[in-house]
């Protein structure tokens, strides 16, 4: 039986006084002038903010933060225990950890925004988002998670005409955030600290764009990853470091520089990737598809997206290695397609025709 919630944690303090000013900045482009997002604050160098600024207002992100950190902290309260689970549709497993949590973070997001809707992981069905919306993932690697490991998170983002415009990831197991506004850059926060306390983050950049030269590079894969998969990455690079690990973690490694290269071959959910998009592309990456495209959101109504990859040094030609990445998908979708049509179709008719 998951323990109850605790208490929620007193709201992230922020000294407004010569820390953060309003970056308006791109960000009534991103996101409607009666948003509260488009009165956010930034760690950066612009001018101090008058004391007449409302602290509800100046304070958005940090709203956002303290919610992960409610659902975070409930997470680890129930982290070691045996939580009982059902299988979806798509045999991911759901927990009451997953129903709960989404339940701090959409109820408490409705709080402070009346206008705009929640498509999440837990409810997604029957709504219209219209070109503007959130989208969350409240326990993000939930069967890493299920298994007592420390690979999950939370992911919060705005979505506007196609595109994420914020995104927030949040580690319960580290206390760290990694968040962005568009035009506004990526940030890391530690310990759930004061927004004071964040600092802007950049992806790495390689030394050489030549893809035959001796490049150090980290690739982030999937834990479910294998090695046919893996070799036609190895033989780009010389000697790379191969990290695998569960979640959207992965997006906030690669927007502060300890990851090159994350390349996603089998299907997830927008949720899964908004929030990370948003983050390694305000910290100078990309995340794109098979023709090196944009990742754009709510392409269909199960929000599904194909596959894609998370890139940290843009100007890096990655166009060759994601077309024959691109390639062995799709040549194994067929194979699939294929035994699957072989099983299903042409077998049962050939016994009939042998009654």
């Amino acid at each position: 039986m998951p323990i109850a919630p605790p208490d929620p944690p007193s709201p992230i303090i922020i000294d407004i006084i010569g820390v953060f000013a309003w970056r308006k900045t791109n960000i009534d482009e991103a996101i409607d002038s009666d948003c509260p997002l488009s009165s956010a604050s930034f760690p950066g160098n612009a001018p101090a903010v008058s004391t007449n600024v409302t602290t509800g207002r100046l304070n958005f992100s940090a709203k956002l933060i303290s919610l992960c950190v409610e659902a975070g902290n409930y997470q680890l309260l129930n982290h070691l225990q045996d939580n009982k689970f059902s299988s979806k549709d798509n045999d991911t497993p759901l927990s009451e950890i997953d129903i709960k949590s989404n339940e701090i973070i959409s109820s408490g997001i409705k709080k402070i925004d009346k206008k705009y809707p929640i498509i999440s992981e837990e409810h997604y069905e029957n709504i219209n988002p219209g070109d503007s919306f959130w989208i969350i993932d409240p326990l993000d690697g939930t069967r890493n998670y299920l298994n007592h490991g420390n690979e999950f998170c939370i992911n919060i983002a705005f979505i506007k005409n196609e595109y994420p415009s914020f995104g927030l990831i949040y580690s319960p197991i580290s206390k760290i955030s990694y968040y962005a506004i568009e035009g506004g850059g990526s940030y890391i926060l530690r310990n759930s600290q004061s927004l004071s306390s964040a600092l802007k983050i950049t992806c790495n950049t390689f030394d050489s764009n030549d893809p035959g030269s001796d490049i150090k590079a980290t690739i982030l894969t999937s834990s479910s990853m294998n090695a046919k998969k893996l070799e036609l990455i190895t033989k780009r690079f010389v000697s790379p470091k191969i990290r695998k690990m569960s979640s959207a973690l992965k997006f906030g490694l690669i927007a502060i520089g300890e990851g090159d290269f994350y390349p996603r071959l089998g299907p997830t959910h927008e949720w899964d990737t908004a929030a990370g998009q948003c983050i390694i592309e305000e910290a100078g990456g990309s995340v794109v598809d098979k023709n090196m495209s944009r990742l754009k959101y709510c392409k269909n109504k199960t929000y599904l997206n194909n596959e894609f990859f998370a890139i940290g040094d843009k100007s890096y030609d990655w166009s060759d290695l994601i077309k024959s990445l691109s390639c062995w998908f799709l040549a194994l979708s067929r194979m699939l397609l294929y035994w699957f049509y072989l099983i299903f179709y042409i077998c049962p008719v050939y016994l009939y025709s042998m009654l």
